[in-house]
């Protein structure tokens, strides 16, 4: 289950499920829960750009005191004493023409979890 959680006033510990796939030239790491996407010239690079798309996203969410905002527009539920959030349902995304087309590509799903210094 996709999940993030504050674990000290500056930290988040995010568990997401993600899809890692071959587009054209590049390996493409995507989020559908977050519609968020990272892309490289390999896996690693992908990852790593992925990672960076997260952090800012979360900067952003942060700085404008947004988060839960942003996680219930992308379809998160989440308990007052749970903030910000945690996805209470299967793969979701916006974009389901996106989600149709990893059926005919490539992919992998592995689970993420990485702790994120917040500012």
């Amino acid at each position: 289950m996709d999940q993030i959680r504050r674990v000290s006033d500056s930290e988040f510990k995010v568990a997401l499920l993600t899809f890692t796939f071959r587009e054209g030239d590049f390996y493409v790491v995507f989020s559908p829960s977050l519609d968020l996407t990272g892309y490289g010239e390999d896996k690693k690079g992908a990852l790593e750009s992925f990672t960076v798309v997260l952090e800012e996203f979360l900067k952003y969410s942060l700085k404008g005191n947004k988060l839960a905002e942003n996680l219930l527009s992308l379809g998160w539920n989440f308990e007052e004493d749970e903030h910000p959030g945690e996805l209470d349902h299967g793969i979701y995304c916006k974009d389901k023409t996106f989600i149709s087309s990893l059926a005919e590509a490539e992919y992998s799903v592995y689970q993420e979890e990485l702790v994120l210094e917040s500012n």
